[in-house]
């Protein structure tokens, strides 16, 4: 019987418009938030791995920094976010990659692996960031016209520019973050 169950849950959820309905906590978007709220999500959980699993101080250090000011960072993200329709963030396979591979190595072998990635996280996330606090709202008028019988709508806003002033906001904690990681983890070469 079981065998027959999930090819028709399958075909009922495909029948009734997509697979996002049967599996909602599995939706991922693409939205500025939704990716800053996933990497937050992400970084928080490897730092506390590497809470329990780094050998070196600075390492252990670093990651209660990433736990405490990533959490205040989500709390934020997901403020400006209506959370009653992002339902449950899941990590991207990626970042689920990511963190399987850094359960594989102890010691001073994960304080490498955890400082690279770290340092490869934020400059994605400082790139994210940048693009959003870059982004500009559209003109405030409702609509132009060039004579009596020609009317234009107003434009549609730049996607994301309502994600600027967060994203203007946590840029520097981003930027102070990857510095910290690129001296640990040079540090950690020598």
């Amino acid at each position: 019987m079981t065998k027959y169950l999930l090819p028709m849950i399958a075909t009922a959820a495909v029948y009734c418009g997509s697979l996002s309905a049967a599996f909602p906590a599995a939706r991922q978007d693409n939205t500025f938030l939704d990716k800053a709220i996933e990497a937050n999500v992400a970084e928080i959980e490897l730092s506390k791995m590497a809470e329990m699993r780094a050998e070196d101080p600075r390492v252990k250090a670093y990651a209660a920094l990433m736990v405490k000011d990533h959490t205040k960072a989500l709390r934020q993200l997901q403020h400006d976010q209506d959370m009653a329709q992002s339902g449950t963030t899941v990590l991207s396979l990626e970042h689920r990659e990511l963190r399987d591979r850094l359960a594989e190595f102890s010691g001073s072998e994960f304080d490498s692996a955890y400082m690279d990635a770290m340092v490869e996280m934020h400059r994605k996330d400082i790139q994210e960031f940048e693009t959003a606090a870059q982004s500009k709202p559209s003109k405030s008028d409702d609509s132009t016209s060039d004579s009596s019988t020609v009317t234009r709508e107003k434009p549609e806003p730049v996607e994301g520019a309502e994600n600027k002033p967060v994203a203007k906001e946590l840029l520097p904690m981003l930027k102070m973050h990857l510095l910290q990681a690129t001296e640990i983890q040079e540090n950690l070469q020598k």
